[in-house]
C-alpha cells in the first residue's frame, strides 16, 4: 500500500463526512430559521388576537352610542310632546249630566253613652230622633 492509496482512501472517506457536517450544519441553520419564523407567527398571531379585540370592543361601543342616541331620540319626542300638550289651551270641561247624582262625604256616627248614634248632620239623624222621640213616649 502505498501513499497514494492512503490519500486515495482519506479521499474517499472526507467526501462523505464533509457531506455530513455540511448538511448538519444546514439543517441547524433551517431549524433556526423555522423557529425565528415560528416566534414571528406567534407575535403575528397576538396581533391578530388583539385588532380582533379592539374590533369588538369598538362595535360594542358603536353599538351602544347608537342605543344611547335612539334613547335620546325618544325622550325628545315624548318630551316635544309632554310641551306640546302643556301650551295647547285646556279644553273646556263638559257639564256634568243631571241625572247622576253628586258625591257626597258620609258623615261618621257619633259615640254616646248610649251606643253609635248618627250625627246630627247626617241624613239618618232625622229619622232616629224620630224613632227615640216615639220610644221615649
Amino acid at each position: 500500500m502505498g501513499v497514494e492509496h492512503i490519500f486515495l482512501a482519506s479521499l474517499l472517506l472526507a467526501v462523505p463526512i464533509s457531506a455530513r457536517y455540511i448538511t448538519a450544519f444546514q439543517m441547524r441553520t433551517l431549524q433556526d430559521r423555522l423557529r425565528h419564523r415560528e416566534r414571528e407567527i406567534e407575535t403575528m398571531l397576538a396581533h391578530l388576537r388583539g385588532m380582533r379585540q379592539e374590533e369588538l370592543i369598538t362595535r360594542r361601543a358603536s353599538h351602544q352610542v347608537h342605543d344611547q342616541r335612539r334613547w335620546a331620540d325618544t325622550r325628545r319626542q315624548i318630551m316635544a310632546m309632554e310641551l306640546e300638550r302643556v301650551r295647547q289651551p285646556a279644553a273646556p270641561v263638559a257639564p256634568e249630566p243631571e241625572d247622576v247624582p253628586s258625591f257626597e262625604p258620609e258623615i261618621p256616627p257619633e259615640w254616646t253613652a248610649e251606643g253609635l248614634r248618627p250625627s246630627a248632620g247626617s241624613p239618618d239623624a232625622a229619622w232616629v230622633s224620630a224613632a227615640a222621640a216615639e220610644a221615649e213616649v
